[in-house]
């Protein structure tokens, strides 16, 4: 059962608005464009730059994950540019006090069946064990649906996460915990996905929504 830690697994190129990003030594990069209009920003701008920011960096984290939920069929975009295009408008439409944390984050889409309930069963400073009910009904799901389950750490901007080995039917996971430091807080999350999707062929019907399972402070 691999266990996925830090930012890893994510393949991006390309351009999204004011940021290149390219592999470089095996790792995303991103870099800013000049700004060549020498027009001082208005607060507006500024902030929605702090929002693109955040959000970019959320995306980076759980990259490993988006693409498996955000995998469509006939792409015309990458799955990172899905995901974040996706989480966008997600994070500016919020509450300010929802903003300050996680709950808004959606780490995959789809028809999938999710579940009912999904809750923190028992959890240390060193694992949570994460459990989940029976599908929600009206969508299709099997009982050998793999489950991702992830922990992120905003402050630090660390996480754990698995999504290989766990199974719907299983209906509950051991998640180790990332790093963290007094006063941190743990978001965690879970979602399901089909083999199909798992090995690459994508589609709507291969990923339910994710869902935010809780938190946790330190």
């Amino acid at each position: 059962m691999a266990i996925v830690t830090g930012n890893q697994g994510i393949e991006l190129s390309g351009r999204i608005g004011n940021v290149i990003y390219s592999r470089r030594y095996g790792k995303t990069v991103a870099s800013a464009l000049p700004d060549v209009s020498n027009v001082k920003r208005s607060p507006r701008q500024l902030k929605r730059q702090a929002d693109f920011a955040h959000v970019m960096a959320m995306m980076q984290l759980v990259g490993e994950f988006t693409r498996i939920g955000f995998g469509r069929e006939n792409p015309t975009r990458s799955t990172f540019h899905e995901a974040f295009s996706y989480n966008m408008p997600l994070f500016e439409n919020a509450p300010e006090v929802e903003k300050e944390g996680l709950s808004w984050l959606q780490i995959s889409d789809g028809w999938l069946a999710g579940t009912g309930q999904a809750a923190i069963d028992d959890i240390t400073d060193r694992e949570a064990l994460i459990g989940w009910g029976d599908p929600v009904p009206g969508r299709k799901y099997n009982d050998m649906d793999q489950a991702m389950v992830v922990a992120v750490n905003d402050r630090q901007l660390s996480m754990t996460g698995m999504h290989d080995g766990i199974f719907r039917g299983m209906k509950q996971a051991l998640l180790p915990m990332p790093s963290t430091a007094p006063g941190d807080t743990i978001w965690f999350f879970i979602a399901f996905f089909t083999e199909k999707q798992a090995l690459g062929k994508y589609s709507l019907n291969g990923s339910s929504v994710s869902q935010f399972v809780g938190k946790w402070t330190d």
